[in-house]
């Protein structure tokens, strides 16, 4: 995407939001942007026009922010403003593979995150990866429990697609064996196309850890087509907790009640 960063003015933005809540009556919107609070000044200066106009609009920011972007100031002010939900990038709560991906963010930015989001009751939506360097079947398992255990509103496991020119392209070059072209990789679908596996992490396993993942942290919407029938996607989203979650049954069936209408 390169290097340069245009930002809307906060004036603009106030100013688009106030003829949407007069004309359509809008009573919440999302931020699409990237990495919201990337300029954390403005993101707070935001925040108080959205308090000073007095909207009374919900917004959420589930495009992310980065953990390393966020203060409790910022935090408080976005629950304030409206804010009831965000999406952090946490790809795994394995240190070594944390690390090996050079987010530039330390692992404690992300528990910090997590704890003033919780602080503030604003929802979570966190993203995970699956495939990256030194992984396999269990360091997927042990990213799942510290997802349940840090209470996290709802997790998506994506599957590693490695680019062309990166360097994770050229780790996987050298460590693995390729199975399809990386053109053929969705990071997320009901029939994953698995690019490459390695000794450590085979592709039976990749596959395994990416149903499994998502059943357990709910996130059915990995299994479902969109311009599919509602009785075709409830199939498969029955079957993949029946066979990857059985025991957790009631828990699942008392989601998809609440949520029934998403």
């Amino acid at each position: 995407m390169g290097q340069k960063w245009v930002a809307r003015s906060v004036t603009n933005i106030i100013s688009e939001l106030r003829k949407a809540k007069n004309i359509y009556q809008i009573d919440h919107f999302n931020i699409q942007d990237d990495n919201f609070s990337l300029d954390m000044k403005r993101a707070r200066r935001m925040c108080e026009e959205l308090i000073e106009e007095k909207f009374n609009i919900k917004w959420s920011c589930y495009n992310g922010i980065r953990a390393d972007k966020i203060d409790n100031e910022l935090m408080t002010k976005m629950k304030e403003s409206g804010c009831f939900g965000i999406s952090i990038g946490i790809e795994s709560a394995i240190r070594k593979e944390f690390d090996a991906i050079k987010k530039g963010e330390d692992f404690s930015d992300i528990l910090k995150a997590i704890e003033m989001a919780l602080l503030n009751q604003i929802s979570i939506c966190a993203n995970f990866i699956i495939g990256l360097p030194y992984s396999n079947l269990e360091s997927i398992r042990a990213s799942i429990k510290f997802a349940i255990d840090m209470k996290l509103d709802s997790c998506i496991f994506n599957l590693l697609v490695p680019f062309p020119r990166t360097e994770i392209w050229d780790w996987v070059q050298s460590h693995s064996k390729i199975l399809n072209d990386w053109r053929e990789g969705f990071t997320m679908g009901r029939r994953p196309v698995i690019i490459f596996e390695t000794d450590e992490f085979t592709k039976k396993d990749r596959i395994r850890a990416y149903y499994e993942a998502n059943t357990k942290c709910r996130n059915y919407f990995a299994f479902i087509n969109e311009h599919g029938l509602l009785v075709v996607n409830l199939f498969y989203v029955i079957k993949s907790i029946l066979q990857y979650d059985f025991c957790h049954l009631h828990f699942h069936v008392f989601w998809c009640v609440k949520n029934f209408k998403r």
